[in-house]
């Protein structure tokens, strides 16, 4: 039983692993986009907006599955 929890742990930190990256990399491009961007303060408002959306996807999806099993 240990050994089953452990390795979907595994996979777990395997995908975090690959996932986090391209998520810095698309953190930065993203904030470089706002700062040449002329209209800045609508710009933080979509971004405000996305990042909320994200959360609130994640939250919804979360309570939906009943949390991480292992």
């Amino acid at each position: 039983m240990m050994k089953v929890a452990l390795n979907k742990m595994f996979l777990t930190l395997a995908g975090a692993m690959l996932v986090i990256p391209f998520a810095a990399i698309a953190l930065l491009a993203g904030s470089r986009a706002v700062q040449v961007a002329p209209i800045t303060k609508f710009n933080l408002l979509l971004v405000a907006l996305a990042v909320g959306g994200t959360i609130a996807s994640s939250l919804t999806t979360q309570r939906k599955h009943g949390g991480r099993r292992f």
